[in-house]
């Protein structure tokens, strides 16, 4: 069964031009679990800095839920971080 549980509790930023750490700061707490969802599949469209999905999991083992995993359509690696097998680097 899929449960929508999380809920914005407060007005955030936009993400789109934070750093990581600010990222992380503008999430904190900004998400509730409105029921205890005792086995959690947390899917997000895109995982960046992973602070939206660093927040679900805060906010859902909160409410005394526990999450199995995590899915995601993509996944934007930092800048000059290694993408593929072979390590390049992007800049």
């Amino acid at each position: 069964p899929v449960a929508h549980c999380l809920t914005w509790d407060r007005r955030r930023r936009a993400q789109k031009s934070l750093t990581r750490s600010a990222r992380v700061s503008n999430l904190v707490d900004a998400l509730s679990c409105r029921v205890t969802v005792p086995q959690a599949l947390i899917v997000d469209d895109v995982v960046t800095s992973g602070a939206t999905v660093t927040e679900a999991i805060r906010a859902i083992e909160a409410a005394g839920g526990s999450v199995v995993g995590i899915a995601s359509v993509a996944h934007t690696p930092p800048v000059g971080g290694p993408i593929g097998r072979a390590g390049a680097t992007t800049r």
